[in-house]
């Protein structure tokens, strides 16, 4: 059987693309695709620097120095954002990250320039967490969006939520003033969450899925707090759910709140804007907001 010169070229295209499916990924692609990829594209500036750019600063050589700097990020350019810690990705997953940033950067001589292509938010599973620009918030903020269209900001800077919105899914990556985003229904109005947070800077470290539930670790001083962000029981509610270590004395919140909402507590004893647990009681509790 003869073939034909369009033929031999198509098969070897298909043979081309196959070969593209079942190659292997490099060893911290997935890491990278996860953590990374929506702030560092390979070879161009974007949110972040380009992991041409990385590369060039953290050479294998670097890799501790890379692992550090990622746990706790300073800021070296004040044009782009501050990053977030990603310690929660673990010494082990960074190091990936870092092995793929220097594979996928082989062989690049130039960084391309600046652009800002048409973005299409990925599908992803609900509940998801994405850091993007938001207003009224730290640029060191995430975005929670949870079933029910209810999507709340969690600032990663003061380590605290900040307001809830609903309407709204697409996380775009330049929202430049509130009216981007629908009125918030519900917005922390408090100048600090936690009693004891008054003299003390937070410190965040990070966030995880915990069986699909966002939660964020974060600490004051000696005490530690993970707080889980999930859907309420009723339509339009969602409840934060808090663990805490470190806890002598008992604990106050301030939940001074603009919104047409309703907070109950499972624990302690809650008047008006005013949540008072004891010692024990602010060891583990969480609070239910939901709209009137």
């Amino acid at each position: 059987m003869r073939l034909n010169s369009v033929t031999l070229l198509a098969l070897a295209g298909m043979t081309s693309l196959l070969h593209a499916q079942n190659e292997p990924q490099i060893e911290g692609q997935k890491e990278y695709q996860m953590n990374c990829a929506a702030c560092h594209l390979v070879d161009t500036p974007s949110m972040g620097p380009s992991l041409f750019a990385i590369a060039k600063n953290y050479p294998a050589e670097n890799k501790a120095e890379f692992i550090a700097w990622a746990k706790a990020p300073g800021k070296k350019d004040p044009a782009l954002l501050q990053m977030p810690s990603m310690a929660h990705v673990g010494d082990e997953g960074l190091a990936k990250i870092h092995h793929y940033t220097l594979k996928a950067t082989q062989g690049i001589k130039k960084e391309k320039k600046k652009k800002f292509p048409n973005f299409k938010e990925p599908k992803r599973e609900l509940p998801y967490v994405v850091r993007t620009f938001l207003p009224n918030t730290s640029p060191a903020s995430a975005a929670i969006v949870l079933e029910g269209d209810i999507s709340l900001c969690f600032d990663s800077e003061a380590c605290r939520l900040r307001y809830a919105w609903t309407g709204s899914k697409t996380m775009l990556r330049g929202f430049r003033s509130p009216a981007a985003l629908p009125e918030p229904y519900y917005q922390e109005t408090s100048p600090q969450l936690w009693s004891f947070a008054n003299e003390t800077k937070p410190e965040s470290h990070g966030y995880r899925l915990v069986d699909g539930v966002p939660e964020f670790h974060y600490s004051f001083g000696d005490i530690e707090i993970r707080e889980k962000i999930a859907n309420g029981p009723k339509p339009g509610s969602f409840v934060r759910s808090f663990t805490l270590s470190g806890i002598s004395s008992p604990v106050t919140l301030d939940l001074s709140h603009i919104g047409n909402v309703s907070i109950s507590s499972n624990k302690g004893k809650l008047k008006g804007d005013t949540l008072r647990l004891t010692a024990s009681e602010a060891k583990s509790f969480s609070l239910t907001i939901s709209q009137r």
